[in-house]
């Protein structure tokens, strides 16, 4: 195998020491180099989810797509992004929650491609396409809504039921 080199855009892959040529391999369907690339996810544990998180790849073209060749846009962009989810996430999420979280982003992600390929079209278009993009637009923010909301929903379902006596000076918490 030849040296191990840095994939473009897989910087969070612990521990695997693949080049460029057996990822391209394993990709195109060659059986030796998937074999081997099985070997070494085997070997190095949470590398895979690199290849297999599949949220995290969609974020990333989003972010592509809002960016472009700019450079420092796709690193802002990147930061803002995981700014948010640890802020929605906060410190105990549950793995439910993550998912929630992870597409909360990636709605707002694509709401915002939605909006700012609106604006930069803006003087551009005619009727039915300012209609297009007003209606790409409006079904972006129902499903970042949903996803805000599927989040609530869950948060509210998680958390314990407090009942207050006060006549005994009492609170009793419950798990659900």
């Amino acid at each position: 195998m030849s040296e191990a080199k840095a994939i473009p855009g897989q910087s969070n892959m612990p521990g695997l020491p693949a080049s460029r040529e057996l990822i391209a391999r394993a990709e195109k369907g060659d059986s030796e180099a998937l074999a081997e690339v099985q070997r070494l996810f085997d070997e190095s544990p949470g590398a895979w989810t690199t290849f297999g998180d599949l949220a995290a790849n969609t974020q990333r073209s989003w972010v592509k797509a809002i960016a472009g060749q700019d450079e420092l846009l796709r690193e802002a962009v990147e930061r803002y992004l995981e700014n948010m989810q640890v802020e929605l996430a906060g410190g105990s999420s549950t793995p439910l929650e993550r998912l929630l979280v992870e597409r909360i982003a990636t709605c707002w992600l694509a709401l915002q491609q939605a909006e700012t390929a609106y604006a930069q079209n803006l003087r551009r278009l005619d009727g039915d396409q300012g209609e297009y993009y007003q209606r790409r637009i409006d079904r972006a923010q129902r499903r970042y809504i949903e996803a805000i909301k599927g989040l609530a929903i869950i948060r509210r379902l998680l958390a314990p039921i407090v009942q207050v006596n006060i006549a005994e000076r009492q609170v009793n918490v419950a798990t659900r």
